[in-house]
């Protein structure tokens, strides 16, 4: 059993304030906390040599780092939310200290009423012991797909697993907004003027600028767009998800046979009616059979959807962490065809 950052914390003041007869207070603590915090004093003890808070404080951000790459953090809670039906108020309220206070005010939202009064106060679960918590979260971690694309690898479709929520929402929401571009570049201005009456001024106002300077879209373009808005259950949409839901068709129709369990990672992103409506658009498309979706055209829609992606980068509308990706250095953006695009 290792020692937590609240021991290590507590074995430190006690050390500074108390030297080696710290051990003597150790006693007063359960037999399990002793047994932890003694050692790390004794060590201090034999090496005879002062430990200082920045020694402490380096040893501790060790432990906060460990505790962010939990993969629970990059998953919607509504699907940790089902992953833990049946289980323990006590396992929920371990699990709840690797999650950030946004996705723990979800799940104290949501879950049933009679499980909610009997999780087990912070305080309380900060108790369980480190080793048994981390094993806790490894067994609810295994239930999700995890896909962890090499980092220093050139920006690939698979990488989009390892982007965040929010800005996978933002590509999906570009994505949108390209294919109404190429659907109703050169319509009457009767149809612009219903469909603009139908968006928010913000939304209406970036389709305006696109189809502005977004040139020429030829006819295959427009065709392949609408045959894919046409499948689209649009009318459930709401209205701020209406370029979203668009986008997601984008992903769905280049995901390939090959990548259908990366796509899970994806879906775990997104709260679960959303997430079951990607997968479910990613099934069909895999039924469609008219709009000619071989491998070969699903990779170029991917290529399609990294060149949207790259421009949310270059524009710095994504975390800054894409921005300085490899790609941003090399001869990438110009290899993977991400600048040879008309900007939007």
């Amino acid at each position: 059993m290792s020692l937590s950052e609240k021991q290590l914390m507590l074995a430190y003041v006690a050390y500074q304030k108390e030297g080696d007869k710290a051990l003597e207070l150790f006693r007063f603590a359960s037999p399990e906390t002793e047994k932890l915090l003694t050692p790390e004093v004794i060590k201090w003890v034999q090496a005879g040599e002062a430990v200082t808070a920045e020694e402490v404080v380096k040893k501790m951000a060790g432990f906060r780092a460990k505790r962010r790459l939990s993969v629970l953090r990059d998953i919607h809670p509504g699907w940790i939310l089902e992953k833990l039906k049946g289980e323990s108020p006590r396992m929920l309220g371990a699990l709840c200290r690797y999650l950030p206070s946004d996705k723990v005010a979800y799940l104290l939202a949501n879950i049933d009423p009679e499980v909610r009064k009997s999780l087990p106060k912070m305080g309380q679960a900060f108790l369980i012991p480190e080793e048994l918590s981390e094993r806790l979260k490894e067994i609810l971690e295994s239930r999700f797909v995890v896909v962890q694309p090499e980092k220093q690898s050139r920006f690939s479709f698979q990488h989009l697993a390892s982007v965040s929520s929010s800005d996978l929402y933002r590509l999906f929401w570009d994505l949108g907004q390209e294919e109404c571009r190429k659907l109703f570049q050169g319509a009457s201005s009767k149809v612009l003027t219903f469909l603009f009456s139908r968006l928010s001024a913000d939304d209406a106002r970036e389709l305006k600028r696109r189809m502005k300077e977004g040139g020429v879209v030829d006819p295959e373009t427009r065709k392949q767009a609408q045959m894919a808005l046409i499948a689209l259950p649009l009318e459930t949409a709401a209205p701020e998800d209406f370029f979203t839901e668009i986008g997601f068709s984008v992903v769905a129709r280049s995901v390939t046979r090959q990548e259908l369990d990366w796509s899970e990672a994806l879906v775990q992103k997104m709260p679960p009616r959303q997430g079951y409506l990607l997968k479910r658009m990613i099934l069909e498309a895999f039924g469609d059979t008219s709009s000619g979706a071989s491998d070969e055209k699903r990779k170029e829609l991917q290529d399609q959807v990294i060149s949207r992606f790259a421009r949310l980068a270059q524009k710095a509308k994504v975390d800054h962490y894409w921005v300085n990706h490899p790609w941003r250095n090399s001869s990438d953006w110009e290899e993977t065809r991400i600048l040879k695009e008309d900007a939007a």
